[in-house]
């Protein structure tokens, strides 16, 4: 008979999902990272190797947030995501602007990275999600039934 673990706790789920995601991601940028070395050189790795980096920072600090705000008041968690999802997109513009032009990087190959570690990561985020148990409420007996209404 399989044991299954105990539930996780609104603050511990962020980190297992993030983890759970992010080693096949590692794995996936790595492959990448090798095969674009082979065929294009140092510069194509590299490129591989931040696509990878700016998807694990993304998704990695959604998560954090998600952590950091699970008991929060709704419309403050949701004013928090908000201004973290627009920093993020400010940090991405700046990054990307940066690295255009440089030769040390293949910007062509950080697309290749971004896509393929976002395919894996946000794959290997559904699997986690479906695997790892979670806290089940379940609401409390009113005694009624289904088609019983009320008696007002």
């Amino acid at each position: 008979m399989t044991q299954r673990a105990r539930p996780a706790s609104l603050r511990e789920l962020p980190g297992r999902y993030f983890w759970r995601a992010a080693w096949p991601t590692l794995a996936a940028g790595f492959v990448a990272a090798v095969l674009a070395q082979v065929t294009e050189g140092v510069a194509a790795s590299a490129g591989v190797v931040v696509g990878a980096a700016i998807v694990l920072a993304f998704f990695g600090l959604d998560l954090l947030v998600m952590r950091i705000t699970a008991g929060w008041d709704p419309a403050t968690t949701f004013l928090v995501v908000m201004l973290e999802y627009l920093g993020k997109i400010i940090a991405l513009a700046v990054a990307l602007v940066a690295l255009r032009g440089q030769a040390a990087v293949d910007s062509w190959w950080v697309g290749i990275g971004v896509a393929v570690a976002a395919v894996v990561f946000l794959a290997a985020l559904v699997v986690a999600y479906l695997r790892i148990p979670t806290f089940v409420v379940e609401p409390a007996d009113t005694g009624l039934q289904r088609n019983d209404a009320p008696s007002t």
